[in-house]
């Protein structure tokens, strides 16, 4: 299975992150997932306008029906109409930590990219943007900010006493966050594409000449 290399394509934690280029990452042309197309460009879209937490709610979004899509076509090519219904209506309502489960199950995903979909993706990033969870997002940020009083003496601001800052934070997250996680899918979804079927590597080389 060629690797993901999660390690360099989703660096951790958060408060490390470098802004990023996705300029490269503009070509999405898939010859399996077609249904995502519009979704990467309107993605695309919120980073060009600087719609950072929008472009992860979308990302989040992807990611979900990006993994029941992969489960489905990997269980589902081949079969007959009636069968294939029958497997895309079975993994239309499925969970996200069981269809990561399901993925490793079938050799979709290794190891190491399982644990960084289930630990970090579904656990800091989508549950803690989804449901509003600030200190899952900034679990590897002070919460402690120098600040001046109305004096001019140095004291200390914590988010857990003024939830302004955590919205600062968050802020200052997403703007580098925000294309490394679009960056994420677009390769986990090219991955996924090729390994549940291989013919598309020679259709988008093909593609590219």
């Amino acid at each position: 299975m060629k690797p993901l290399n999660v390690r360099r394509h989703y660096p951790q934690p958060l408060k490390k992150m470098k802004k990023i280029d996705i300029q490269e990452y503009t070509e999405i042309n898939p010859h399996l997932f077609h249904e995502f197309q519009e979704l990467m460009k309107e993605n695309f879209t919120c980073l060009e306008k600087g719609l950072n937490t929008a472009s992860i709610t979308l990302s989040n979004h992807i990611l979900e029906k990006l993994l029941k899509v992969s489960i489905i076509y990997k269980l589902g090519l081949g079969l007959s109409d009636a069968e294939f219904s029958r497997i895309n209506l079975e993994y239309d309502g499925t969970n996200l930590y069981n269809n990561i489960e399901k993925l490793r199950s079938l050799e979709l995903i290794n190891e190491a990219e399982e644990n960084v979909l289930k630990e970090y993706i579904r656990e800091v990033i989508r549950n803690g943007f989804s449901h509003a969870e600030s200190e899952k997002i900034l679990k590897d940020v002070n919460p402690i900010i120098p600040a001046m009083n109305f004096k001019g003496e140095p004291v200390e601001m914590s988010r857990h006493r003024y939830r302004f800052i955590s919205q600062l934070q968050i802020q200052s997250l997403v703007e580098k966050f925000a294309p490394i996680y679009y960056r994420y899918i677009f390769i986990l979804m090219h991955e996924l594409e090729d390994r549940i079927s291989p013919d598309t590597i020679h259709m988008r080389n093909k593609t590219k000449k």
